[in-house]
């Protein structure tokens, strides 16, 4: 009874199979686990641009971190502050530009002659 295929080498197979299964899965992550747990809410972040031309580039925003919403800044030409969602960039807080709600505006300073 030398045969290749006897049942306790089948036996034995399936045991080391079962422990490789096993073993591999514990080291994965779960769906779960990759999720972000901080739900992200809409907030206020200021402009810290100098131009009209820069308001599109969501680079040019930081996160308002003071209580409540910023004070209107007494203008209509150039943003200071937007709220919108907010979206992370190589782990830094910016707005999500398609999601503005609304807008503190202030004059755009005349070019220096």
């Amino acid at each position: 009874m030398n045969r290749l295929f006897n049942l306790k080498n089948i036996a034995v197979a399936a045991i080391f199979a079962l422990t490789g299964v096993v073993g591999l899965s514990a080291f994965t992550n779960s769906e779960k686990n990759n999720k972000s747990e901080r739900k992200l809410v809409k907030q206020w972040f200021t402009y810290n641009g100098t131009t009209t031309a820069g308001q599109n580039n969501n680079l040019n925003y930081t996160e308002y971190t003071q209580p409540g919403e910023p004070e209107d800044c007494g203008g209509v030409d150039m943003r200071c502050a937007i709220f919108a969602d907010p979206v992370v960039i190589s782990g830094v807080t910016r707005p999500d530009l398609s999601t503005i709600d609304d807008t503190k505006t202030k004059l755009q300073p005349l070019p220096q002659q």
